[in-house]
Formats: structure tokens, sequence, C-alpha cells
């Protein structure tokens, strides 16, 4: 095996979410090239949900072919129990995926700082374990993660990071996961332009926005019935996602509202036990009669995530909390999967160089490489298997979650899960 991966040319892995790709993704894989030449790029890209709990804007198969189109080789999903999670899971999912393909290389990665020494500092304090007892203990008193790990950093470490920017928070959850991966070696990449939750667009002669700033302008444009500043927004972003998301708006913009409806049923049917099993609901803190409360006083969907919404379990939280909800995924199931990490490698899209290093893994993959998800899954198979392994419930999941993202529209979508294949662009 070791032979056939010197074989290879250079491979660096990037976890993503391209919401939708934009300018400042293309700048990293130029940097990232740059940097490497020569390198084949990998991206675990998240699916139809996204970290903070909403469906992506673009479906997936078409965010993975702008990635190949913006310069990456290949393009992985991440699947759904790790990519709608924490920072800590996320992480942990994306890096785990990389390594069992492998190929070694490196992990790229961006962050609002160029410190990456003061980055593996705190990562490897976050481990230590009196560190981990009062970081629990700040959260149980009501801060949240990010709040908790900010302050005892800045208090006992006198760390000068901003642990508030959450692609510092991400760089450190990745660097405490690549600890344990010795064959990957970070690459930090620091965030130029636009932060990541800058909600404002630019002026006309910039070129640089946030993920977050494109998809609200989207999103205000359809519920104000006009049309976006394309002339802005189409110098954020290459060419062709400003023509795929002109080809989606306005009816193909996910409406997070439309489930609502589905929610209160939910509430409806399940009983507290119920409630108190599904993943990210804290019983012991009386989170489920919250939960409740908000339902019976919301007219809406953001209004029930506004009212069930605390220090302690911020709207991103309950954001993501719902698909957890809707799909009935326990914090059982949820451990099991943790412990299994991801077991599968799903392409999404390839480049002609991404060829090549499809049949590398074929070699190297500790995971299966499914191109074809009907030698693993059909819509028969879901609907009538009731004994269902690990394997089976990550799969089905990564389904159900383009389903429900389905739900959101006013006109019913086709399963691209069962009846999309992966694009292979170019000649290998």
């Amino acid at each position: 095996m070791r032979e056939g991966i010197q074989e290879t040319p250079s491979v660096t892995g990037i976890i993503a979410e391209y919401n939708p790709f934009h300018s400042g993704h293309a700048w990293q894989l130029e940097e990232i090239r740059r940097r490497r030449p020569g390198t084949i790029i990998v991206a675990m890209m998240s699916g139809s949900f996204c970290q903070r709990g909403d469906a992506a804007i673009l479906d997936k198969f078409t965010r993975a072919n702008l990635a190949i189109a913006g310069g990456c080789d290949l393009v992985l999903e991440l699947p759904f129990v790790f990519a709608c999670r924490s920072a800590q899971a996320f992480a942990a999912g994306g890096v785990q995926l990389f390594a069992r393909l492998g190929l070694g290389g490196c992990l790229a990665f961006g962050a609002e700082t160029d410190h990456l020494s003061a980055l593996r500092q705190i990562a490897s304090y976050m481990d230590e374990s009196d560190f981990q007892q009062t970081l629990h203990e700040r959260i149980r008193q009501g801060e949240s993660y990010a709040a908790a790990l900010a302050g005892l950093l800045e208090t006992q470490r006198g760390s000068n990071v901003d642990l508030r920017a959450p692609n510092n928070i991400l760089a450190i959850e990745y660097l405490r996961v690549l600890q344990r991966f010795p064959s990957l070696t970070p690459m930090l990449v620091p965030r130029r332009g636009a932060g990541h939750n800058d909600a404002s667009l630019p002026k006309r002669e910039e070129h640089s926005a946030s993920g977050t700033a494109i998809r609200r302008e989207l999103l205000a444009a359809r519920s104000e019935r006009r049309m976006p500043d394309w002339a802005v927004l189409s110098g954020t972003m290459p060419v062709e996602t400003a023509e795929a998301l002109r080809e989606t708006f306005p009816d193909y913009l996910p409406d997070r509202e439309r489930l609502f409806p589905a929610l209160q049923l939910r509430f409806l049917t399940m009983t507290d036990a119920d409630i108190d099993a599904i993943y990210g609901v804290n019983a012991a803190e009386g989170m489920t009669g919250r939960l409740r409360r908000a339902m019976r006083e919301a007219g809406s969907l953001q209004e029930f995530i506004d009212r069930a919404a605390t220090r302690r379990y911020p709207a991103a939280r309950i954001r993501r909390l719902v698909p957890f909800l809707l799909l009935g995924i326990s914090d059982a199931q949820m451990a099991a999967m943790d412990a299994a990490g991801p077991l599968y490698a799903r392409v999404l899209a390839c480049g002609p160089r991404g060829r090549e290093i499809l049949h590398t893994m074929k070699k190297t993959a500790k995971i299966p490489i499914i191109a074809k998800m009907s030698q693993y899954l059909t819509t028969k198979t879901r609907e009538s298997d009731r004994e269902r392994n690990i394997f089976q419930q990550q799969l089905i999941l990564d389904t159900w979650a383009t389903d429900l993202r389905g739900l959101m529209f006013s006109q019913p979508l086709e399963a691209k899960d069962f009846h999309t294949s992966p694009r292979f662009s170019g000649r290998s």
C-alpha cells in the first residue's frame, strides 16, 4: 500500500460546505496550488444540510460540480450525521473521512489568523483533563461552547487568538483531530476578504462576500418579491455559480418555513420521553419543556427557533435540532455513528485528475468508494429493510436529508440521491 501512495501526486484535502462556491473559495484553491504545485485537491463537502442546521442553498450535486469548475479535482460527500453538527463533530467526521481514503497528504483549512503554532498550542491545551473539566463546568453554568472556550482560554492561557471567530474555532477542532492522524499534515490558509459571518454585501467595486451575505441577499429578495442585486452578487463568485443561482431563483431556493407544519405534527405525536431521546435535547436541563412551550407559542419556524434559543442553547443549535427531530435521530443512534466514523466515501463530482486519485483510492481506502448508489441502497431496500447496520443507517440518513430538503419547495423535486450519478468531467 505504501508504494501505491508514493506513486501518486501530493494530495490536499479540504472540508467544506461551498454554500455556495464563491470567490473566497476559488482564491483558497489557487493559494493551495501556489503552495503545493501539482497537488490533487479532494474536497469532503456537506450534502443537503450544512453545519448550522439549514438546507444548502443549492443541491449537493450542483455545488459539487461548481467546486470542480472552481478548481477541485474530486468532491466527496461528508455524511449528514457529521455535516449537520457542531464544530467538533464536523471536524472529526471530515478528518476521519479524509484519513480513511488512505492517501496521506495535507489537510488545508482557513482561519482568521495566520498563527498556526498558536492554534496548535490551543488544540493541545484542550485535551488536558483539567481544561476539559473546567470547560464543561462553564457550559453547565449556562455558557455556549464557543463562549466557554473563548473565556477559559483568555483567562487561563492568555490566548490572543480570536476564539469567537468561527473559522478559528473550526481550525482548532481540525488540529485536535489531526493529532490522532500523523499521516496528515495541517496547512493553514488565512481567510482573505469578508468574514465568515459578515452579512453585508460589498460595494460594487469590491469582489468579496461571505456565503452568509450571499444567502441572505437571495432569501431577502425572494421574501421581498424583488430581484437580487445580481450586479454585486456576480462580482463575488465565479460565473458558473452566478448562473446556477439565477436558474434557481426564486422557486428552488429552500424555504425552511415549509417544514413548520411537519415539526408541529412531530410535537403532537411525540411523548416527552420521545423528545428527550432526540440527539441534541438535554433532558436533564428541562430542554423538552422549553421546546414544547416554544412550539405552542410560535407561529412560524423562525419564531420557534427564537423562542427556544438561549445563551446556553444558541439559535444554530436549535436549527440543527429541527432536522434531528423530523428524522427521529436519537442520542444513542448518534453516539453509534460517532463511534463508527464515516463508513463510505460517496463521489459527488470528479474532474480529470480526480479520476487518477480514484484509481489509487480503490487500493488504499479503508472504506467503500460509492459512485453508484444502487449498488448499496435503493428506494425499495430503504423502505423494506428493518435490520439496518450503521453503514446503512448513515447512507439512509443522507438520502432522507435530501428528501427533507426537497420538502422546502413549492414544487416537488425528484429524489436525486437515487437518480443522479456523479459527474466525471473531462478525460482521465
